[in-house]
């Protein structure tokens, strides 16, 4: 048994999948992804400025590896449909605030997350979109559960 472990961990280290090893160039999660098209939005009394993430790959990568955000700007993550989401802040270094949006563009939940934190923030309603921005935003702005965020595309190509 303890042969095999080694022999595997053996063939690991030699195809570069062992701990130590570099992402592939190619990689698409081993770098912040370029800059995505905008969309302005009116949020509650604020406006931002937000980069849309509508495919899956664009979703998965986020704000990674972002070093930063300016105020007025995040990223608006949009769904094919309304359900139960959950982020995480692996590979972020940016302390950020998101808000989770049902289809009718009522924020159904607002969290503070952590660089780096990989615990899952449930958005507890379904939604069909998640906004994040700098940590803090939503508040200094004067944005709570139940405010309408106005200027949403349509959901997401599936």
């Amino acid at each position: 048994m303890l042969a095999h472990v080694l022999c595997l961990l053996l063939v690991g280290l030699a195809l570069g999948t062992g701990s130590g090893a570099s992402p592939p160039a190619d990689d698409p999660y081993a770098r912040a992804q370029a800059t995505l098209p905008t969309v302005v939005l009116q949020v509650g009394a604020a406006r931002v400025t937000a980069e849309v993430a509508d495919s899956r790959l664009e979703r998965s990568i986020g704000l990674m590896h972002r070093t930063s955000l300016e105020a007025g700007a995040g990223m608006l993550f949009v769904y094919p449909q309304a359900r139960p989401l959950s982020f995480w802040m692996r590979n972020t270094v940016l302390p950020l605030s998101i808000a989770f949006i049902d289809s009718r563009g009522t924020i159904v939940r607002i969290s503070d997350m952590k660089p780096r934190d990989e615990r899952h923030v449930p958005s507890d309603w379904p939604a069909l979109y998640a906004l994040e921005v700098p940590q803090g935003w939503f508040g200094s702005a004067g944005v709570a559960v139940g405010d309408k965020v106005e200027g949403l595309p349509g959901p997401a190509p599936e």
